[in-house]
């Protein structure tokens, strides 16, 4: 079924026969109760477990088959899995056999291993054999072997179990025939392979053989040409110049010859160099012609994708019928099931003639009186959960709803409970799911509101219960806090920032007010930014929808001799139906086609083309912190250096909070992470870049100094009761942390420097010369 029909047709003609017919097994395979010797056999019981064994075997072989082979039996892997798929699925009518994904995974290795057999085997042979021996050609697109010679040892595999033919492709007429169309990809690595590559590692696999790849790269940079680099770099005269076209081109040959005569001898520029410069290039090339291919599917699947997003098809019209009538009919009838559907839920939500509605409304209370105080964020799922067993606010009193029958909520009592349990999944969290939902049924509007009034609650908070913190605990911080030489010893830095930070640790209310306040701050910028992603998602899947109304066509296959163009231009033209602009301007009036521009273009504008909802919230924020209420350390003179041992800006305060909560804590006691979540690491951070303070604080924070003072001794001591080496594991992965939030915040901080066009450059005086006698 796989093969190609003009294969099978030829075969045919010729009297070769390209496989087995198909058998009549449905009935047996039916079978429930066949009575045998007595007793009573469930015939399709027993089918489906030797089945499902013989699918693990041959998925099984397939890998092995792969493994034994290099780099281009990728291609023939894959059509093996998709020859078992085409027969699992197949088998599927009658059978009940094991989810065949879930049976390549475990022929794979790759259902407890983070890596599959096929991932480590594509990394083996990429590394041991295809960067050493293979060599890039423009002209093909391909990776191809030089003939008769090897550049590095031969790659040494194992020998493959001999597997029937049962196993592979299903008879011996069968593996000849695929044996022959899949002998056209040996010898090379072109487009088919790297195709192949993408759909079967997937995500993950090709960012492992990309990570992997990488660190091939640093090891070759790093080591043979630096080494060459330095070497040659020592034999280069130590001027070379442009001669004059007055002394010709055989000239400037004999010069350049005598200038580099060194180099041109250097015994091995040829053996050894070249061939680290090649194994660099393959790698860089493979990781271009990777992300080429996994684009190529990627688009693939959104083609695929598009008739299942609601598109309406171009109704049939019969002879002497005009197509523009139906398509409008069917336009309209649809249309206004959609507007009085929307005028319902409009009144229902009290939205007609109010501002916001009542969902809106409600979205607000719950997130200002629910969500801030109670929800911590997990990274990990991406999801706010709730902390078990701690109410961090009081309790939310919600208005006890009516009592509605079944028939005015999911219509039967059946479909309330299947409803029921199908949204119990969604109870507990708020995810991905939830904000997808907030974004359809707020819109713009609600969703502006939203956020608005978020800003508002964090305005206060920074305004309010932070500054006065920040102020009290500046107080509290030393005057002056150094950075420790590295002979005192990581055990002696950890005392220092102990003794220094006393008042800090021991302040009353910092994991019970100061903490709480923070994630509050760091919940409402996490919100925002994923509110942002979701209505940015949102957007796309829009864009997609009305692609085929707004003349935007795929570009359609053309032959060998024939014109794109015209195929373009009949494309266009058997599609023009589907045109709203051109069609109302040319059967509507002069209002309807305004009003059809001014809908295509707010369709074409989205936020998601350019424009930033979390870049604004950042600004809301950095006005916030410049307003009088913050409590900033005055500014210092234009020209003044800056003392790293002063503590009266935000980011040093910062790292006394950090040092505080990176102290490990008893196995009865809750941790940071498991109290206030990732919010407040993304409130302190955002302050921190806000106020221009990133890099002073990743150089001179205490954490980070005795993380890198203990990788240099590798001390693990009890300091003052602190265990050292597990704090150290805690501020590696608050380091990480902070890391990654830095990379967010300056993404969207970078866009809006680039967009107000102005460098700040900070100007320093010239060292004064000194005075002689």
């Amino acid at each position: 079924m796989l093969l190609d029909k003009r294969y099978r047709a030829e075969c045919a003609a010729r009297g070769a026969s390209t496989g087995s017919a198909a058998g009549r097994y449905a009935s047996l395979l039916r079978q429930r109760h066949v009575a045998l010797l007595g007793r009573h056999v469930d015939l399709c019981a027993l089918v489906a477990q030797r089945i499902n064994a013989d699918m693990h075997r041959a998925l099984d072989a397939a890998v092995a088959k792969f493994e034994a082979g290099d780099i281009t039996g990728v291609v023939e892997l894959e059509g093996l899995i998709s020859v078992n798929r085409l027969c699992h699925k197949l088998l599927s009518r009658y059978l009940t056999l094991d989810d065949f994904d879930a049976i390549l995974r475990e022929s794979d290795h790759g259902v407890l291993a983070p890596y599959g057999r096929i991932t480590l085997h594509v990394f083996w042979e990429l590394n041991f054999d295809f960067l050493p021996n293979y060599c890039y050609n423009a002209a093909t697109d391909r990776f191809v072997k030089c003939r008769g010679i090897q550049f590095a040892a031969g790659v040494s595999r194992e020998k493959p179990q001999q597997y029937g033919h049962a196993l592979l492709w299903g008879s011996k007429q069968l593996s000849l025939a695929y044996s022959a169309q899949y002998a056209q990809y040996v010898g090379f690595v072109g487009a088919q392979h790297l195709h192949a590559l993408v759909r079967l590692l997937g995500y993950q696999g090709v960012a492992v053989v990309v990570s992997e790849l990488l660190d091939v790269a640093r090891g070759l940079v790093h080591g043979c040409i630096a080494q060459f680099t330095r070497a040659l770099q020592a034999a280069m005269p130590r001027h070379c110049k442009l001669p004059r076209y007055d002394y010709g081109s055989n000239g400037v040959l004999g010069y350049y010859h005598a200038q580099l005569t060194d180099i041109v001898q250097y015994p091995d520029a040829r053996t050894e160099l070249f061939h680290a410069f090649r194994e660099l290039g393959n790698i860089i090339l493979f990781c271009m012609l990777i992300e080429q291919a996994l684009s190529q599917e990627e688009v693939t699947d959104l083609l695929h994708a598009a008739p299942f997003q609601n598109i309406l098809p171009r109704p049939f019209t019969a002879e002497g019928e005009k197509p523009e009538t139906k398509q409008k009919r069917l336009e309209a009838k649809y249309a206004l099931k959609a507007v009085t559907i929307a005028e319902i839920g409009r009144e229902s939500d009290h939205g007609v003639l109010a501002p916001y509605g009542r969902i809106t409304l409600h979205v607000f209370w719950e997130l200002n009186f629910d969500f801030l105080p109670n929800y911590c964020y997990n990274a990990a799922t991406d999801r706010f959960v709730k902390c078990r067993g701690i109410q961090f606010a009081a309790g939310v009193s919600r208005e006890k709803p009516q009592q509605y029958g079944h028939a005015l909520l999911w219509g039967s009592k059946q479909l309330s409970l299947a409803y029921s349990a199908q949204y119990a999944q969604y109870v507990g969290f708020v995810g991905a799911q939830h904000l997808h939902a907030l974004v359809r049924l707020l819109g713009y509007q609600g969703v502006a509101v939203v956020v608005s009034e978020l800003l508002d609650v964090a305005r206060g908070l920074v305004h309010g219960c932070i500054a006065q913190f920040t102020r009290a605990l500046q107080a509290a911080m030393p005057r002056h806090c150094k950075l420790p030489r590295y002979d005192y010893g990581s055990n002696g830095v950890l005392g220092y920032y102990h003794a220094q930070l006393t008042d800090i640790v021991q302040y009353p209310d910092a994991r019970t007010e100061l903490f709480h306040a923070f994630r509050e701050l760091g919940n409402i910028i996490l919100f925002c930014m994923l509110i942002e992603q979701a209505l940015s998602q949102e957007e796309v899947t829009d864009l997609l929808h009305a692609a085929p109304f707004q003349n935007i066509l795929p570009r359609p296959f053309t032959a060998e001799g024939e014109k794109p163009e015209t195929k373009q231009k009949r494309l266009e033209a058997k599609y023009a139906a589907l045109q709203i602009v051109q069609n109302v301007d040319k059967y509507g009036t002069a209002k309807q086609g305004q009003l059809s521009r001014e809908g295509d273009l707010l369709t074409r504008e989205r936020l998601c083309c350019g424009l930033s909802l979390f870049s604004v919230v950042l600004r809301r924020l950095r006005s916030c912190l410049t307003a009088p209420q913050w409590p900033a350390p005055p500014a210092p003179h234009h020209h003044a250096p800056h003392h790293t041992d002063t503590t009266t800006e935000f980011h040093r305060l910062w790292s006394a909070l950090q040092f505080l909560y990176c102290i490990p804590v008893g196995d009865t006691q809750f941790t940071v992470e498991e109290l206030f979540g990732e919010g407040l690491h993304w409130a302190g951070c955002t302050i921190i870049a806000l106020l221009g303070q990133q890099r002073r604080f990743e150089a001179l924070d205490f954490c980070y100094h005795i993380l890198k003072v203990q990788r240099v001794d590798g001390k693990d001591e009890l300091v003052k009761g602190i265990p050292l080496k597990r704090m150290v594991d805690r501020i590696r992965r608050f380091q990480v942390l902070n890391s990654q939030i830095f990379g967010v915040l300056a993404r969207h901080l970078a866009a809006d420097d680039e967009r107000a066009g102005v460098e700040h450059v900070r100007c320093f005086p010239p060292p004064a010369a000194p005075h002689t006698a």
